[in-house]
């Protein structure tokens, strides 16, 4: 395995690696075919038009992907729409290197904004996203993509939130220069943060929602999201299904009432992995 560190990250540079690049995407979403990929013939005018088509190269095999293009605000504010991040290789922190060249090719544009979607319940990317990178969110759309027929998302409404990453932010830079702030579920409970959706175990490792609370009213709310929803997925696609309600409903309200997800955490109790959204009122 080639050293992370020699990964070389940067902006396509011929037509042979735009293609290459359809080949990544069928790879990381699992598609089937070529239906769900933005094509090269659209990858070239985004980046030649203030937008971004980033690789990342072991060698001459292209094995990561972002690529992003200029957005607007209502308001008229212009910032950077990140559309597509993915790795063929998972568990090197590739993703989280990609995103951090993303950013500064964007400060280089003179931008300090960039927003993307993601899905709530995909516990790695919430990692990623809210505790390495330092995204916010308030923001959360049903059925964002209508159905996403790949490997990944077959069968379930493709909810999302839309976070923000305020990338010339103090705390951004923070999660740069110190990296994710260490956070317990236990310890902020123990602090007064109440629990919107107690659970219960399934079966062993997964967990069901017994109880969504949708008026709770302190400063500090968390949100339980399963271990791993893939599993979830395999194991019970209505349980999936239900997950997806039921957070969906809790979101929904929280946002509605001026809370803002900050934090995701991802922690041992007794022995079993648990994961929680800090939202705290704006």
């Amino acid at each position: 395995m080639t050293d992370p560190g020699a990964i070389d990250i940067r902006p396509l540079r011929t037509i042979e690696e735009y293609a290459q690049a359809e080949e990544v995407q069928i790879l990381v979403w699992q598609m089937g075919g070529e239906r769900e990929i933005v094509p090269k013939t659209i990858m070239l005018p985004i980046s030649k038009t203030g937008g971004l088509v980033m690789g990342a190269f072991d060698g001459e095999q292209m094995i990561g992907i972002c690529i992003g293009l200029l957005a607007r605000t209502a308001e008229g504010r212009v910032y950077h729409w990140s559309h597509i991040t993915g790795v063929v290789d998972k568990g090197r922190g590739l993703g989280e290197r990609i995103k951090w060249a993303q950013r500064e090719a964007v400060l280089a544009m003179g931008l300090d904004l960039i927003r993307w979607t993601t899905d709530p319940l995909e516990g790695m990317n919430a990692s990623l996203n809210f505790g390495k990178l330092g995204v916010t969110c308030c923001t959360y759309t049903r059925n964002h993509y209508g159905e996403i027929r790949d490997g990944l998302n077959t069968g379930i409404e493709s909810d999302r939130f839309t976070v923000d990453w305020h990338i010339d932010s103090e705390r951004v830079k923070s999660r740069l220069a110190e990296g994710k702030p260490q956070l317990s579920a236990q310890a902020l409970s123990d602090e007064g943060a109440e629990s919107a959706n107690p659970t219960e175990i399934a079966v062993e490792g997964i967990r069901r929602i017994h109880e969504t609370k949708l008026d709770l009213a302190s400063p500090r709310v968390l949100i339980e999201t399963p271990a791993s929803y893939q599993a979830i997925k395999v194991h019970d696609l209505t349980l999936a299904i239900s997950w997806r309600m039921q957070t969906r409903a809790l979101f929904e309200a929280y946002f509605g009432k001026d809370y803002v997800a900050k934090e995701f955490i991802s922690e041992f109790w007794d022995g079993e992995r648990r994961s929680f959204f800090l939202l705290e009122r704006a």
